[in-house]
């Protein structure tokens, strides 16, 4: 599922509208509106969106995204972990143009490391 938001107050609405999105990611969304407000100036907005999937930027609507913003998939400005939680893990991936920026919430099933002996 897909949640939009560009405010506090949008972002508050999502939360109520879905309970699985753990603390650090909402701080972490919190964070990144008023970074845009703040260096953002001139009409810039920014567009956020938590994908609730665990399928996370290999679901069709992370790419339907894409495409509705004419973004290029590798043209990512970072993508940072946030947290773990109940086997996922959760990220920011960032896309930073002159006049907007997006910013897209995901998880993705915690992969599991096997070391040798």
């Amino acid at each position: 599922m897909k949640y939009t938001f560009r405010s506090e107050k949008e972002l508050q609405e999502v939360i109520q509208a879905c309970a699985g999105i753990p603390q650090k990611v909402i701080d972490n969304a919190k964070y990144h509106i008023g970074l845009v407000e703040e260096c953002f100036e001139d009409g810039a907005c920014g567009n956020f969106y938590i994908l609730t999937d665990d399928d996370g930027i290999d679901s069709d609507t992370y790419k339907d995204c894409l495409r509705e913003y004419n973004l290029i998939e590798g043209d990512y400005e970072f993508d940072d972990l946030i947290c773990a939680e109940n086997g996922s893990e959760w990220h920011i991936r960032a896309f930073i143009g002159t006049d907007a920026y997006w910013g897209f919430f995901y998880k993705s099933k915690t992969k599991e490391v096997c070391y040798g002996k």
